[in-house]
């Protein structure tokens, strides 16, 4: 068997180190939410996004709403620089601040909150403040 001499041990522990490095950087780039998204709670709020009133509202499935006493629709609060825009089909898409389409009525979201505790999840409006929305993929 051999024996790692001192420097040789250094070598092998600072490649292994630069391996592990990379490796965790590439998998946090890869998985996760995307920079725009970085402040959010993880807890999720799962809906359907329709339209009512010519304005994308929540359907809203699951448990997190009825915790906080809201169930069937409500009625939403979009991060500041994101827009509402109606699509050929009748349909409504929401963008973020880049232009990206984020998500789009007629299809189940998820829904995050910024957990500030200065940021109640609801507005006195009665609106959720959205932190960020994507497509629910099962």
């Amino acid at each position: 068997m051999r024996t790692l001499t001192p420097s040789r041990r250094t070598v092998v522990a600072a490649a292994l180190g630069l391996v592990a490095s990379l490796s965790l950087g590439g998998c946090s780039q890869g998985a996760g939410a995307p920079p725009a998204d970085v402040g959010c709670l993880l807890a999720q709020f799962h809906g359907e996004l329709v339209a009512e009133n010519d304005r994308p509202v929540v359907r809203t499935l699951g448990d997190n709403w009825e915790a906080f006493g809201h169930a069937g629709t409500v009625p939403l609060d979009w991060p500041d620089g994101w827009t509402i825009r109606p699509t050929d089909g009748g349909q409504l898409e929401v963008l973020d601040g880049n232009g990206s389409v984020r998500v789009r009525t007629g299809t189940r979201i998820v829904l995050l909150h910024s957990g500030d505790p200065a940021l109640p999840v609801f507005n006195r409006d009665g609106e959720f403040q959205v932190c960020a929305a994507d497509p629910y993929a099962p």
